[in-house]
This record gives structure tokens, C-alpha cells and sequence, in this order.
């Protein structure tokens, strides 16, 4: 009982002391906050939205690659050497006179590392995992697929960005028990 009574003494002294001290202390609020609180020192983002456009295919056995195109949409938080990939709704199609397939990543997430990172021109590598499609003829299958991709960045320092990339996109599925990665070469813009 005595510990219990020290205890109880112990945790209202605590209360007591620091009521006092806040009472002390200046509250702190959006009205009376300096310049230096208000904007602390943090390393700028550029926040990018970008459209790709170009030439893809998925290859595998028995495919003829025919002719293929690639797009999509993706946003981009980029510092000097990294930068956060969101992209959504990256498709390929490619087609001939009797074949046809498609891939498509629903939501891709990646990371990519800029390797010249002060300059108006550099060429970046990365890698995602995005959860998507890919078909063949009339076999599909959906699923987790990581991938890599390369590519240039050109004028950098200005609030319109030009690229060029080279995706791969390797699905952690078969279909027809055949492996059926995806690559896509394209030029972007990014705004």
C-alpha cells in the first residue's frame, strides 16, 4: 500500500509540474510562428505529370512480333538523384495479320536513380513492380510483375521535361506454360 501511495504522489507531482510549465510556455500557432519555423530547409521536389508513346511488343515462344505500340501516363516526385514512379494504365499492343497480344500494368510502382543529378541531361536506371495483365490471343492472366527500365532525361532544369526509355516488364506468370515478358522503347514529355 505504501508503493501504491508513492506511486499516486508521484504521478500527480508529474501533473502539477507540468501544467505549471505549460502554463509558462508561449503557445505556439499558426499566427505566431516565424519565417524560419514556417519554412524549414528541405530538399526541393519536382513533381512531374508524363505521357509516353512509342514502339513495344511482348515476346515469348511463338510469337511474331508484328507491329506494336506502348503508352501511358505516370506522375513522378524527382529530386537531384531519385525520383518516386506512379504509373497507371502502361499498355502494349502488338499485332499481325492473325495474332494479337496486349499487356497492361494497372498501377506501377517505382524507383529510379539519376546519375548525373545536377545536370540538364542524364541518363537514369530503375526498377518497379506493378500488378497487370498480359494476354495472348485468348488466354489471359493477371498478376505481379517486376520490371527495369533506362533511359534520358533531357532539360532537366526546366519545368518541361523531354525523355527517352527502355522498359522491360518480366510477369511472375506463365501463360500456355511460356514465360512472356514485355519491352517497350518510348519518348515522353513531362510536365
Amino acid at each position: 500500500m505504501k508503493n501504491l501511495k508513492s506511486l499516486f504522489l508521484f504521478v500527480f507531482s508529474f501533473f502539477v509540474a507540468a501544467s505549471l510549465f505549460a502554463s509558462e510556455v508561449k503557445e505556439m500557432n499558426r499566427s505566431n510562428v516565424t519565417d524560419k519555423e514556417a519554412n524549414p530547409n528541405r530538399v526541393k521536389t519536382d513533381s512531374i505529370l508524363n505521357f509516353r508513346l512509342g514502339y513495344g511488343f511482348v515476346a515469348g515462344e511463338g510469337i511474331d512480333l508484328g507491329s506494336g505500340v506502348a503508352f501511358g501516363i505516370g506522375y513522378r516526385a524527382e529530386m537531384d538523384n531519385f525520383a518516386l514512379d506512379v504509373n497507371l494504365f502502361d499498355s502494349t499492343f502488338n499485332w499481325n495479320d492473325d495474332f494479337m497480344s496486349m499487356d497492361m500494368s494497372i498501377i506501377k510502382l517505382g524507383g529510379g536513380y539519376f546519375f548525373l543529378p545536377l545536370s540538364n541531361v542524364s541518363p537514369y536506371l530503375g526498377v518497379n513492380l506493378s500488378f497487370g495483365v498480359t494476354s495472348i490471343d485468348d488466354e489471359s492472366q493477371w498478376g505481379l510483375r517486376g520490371g527495369v527500365y533506362t533511359g534520358m532525361e533531357f532539360m532537366r532544369v526546366s519545368d518541361v521535361r523531354f525523355f527517352i526509355q527502355a522498359d522491360a516488364t518480366l510477369p511472375f506468370y506463365t501463360i500456355y506454360d511460356h514465360y512472356y515478358p514485355t519491352f517497350a522503347f518510348s519518348l515522353g514529355i513531362g510536365f
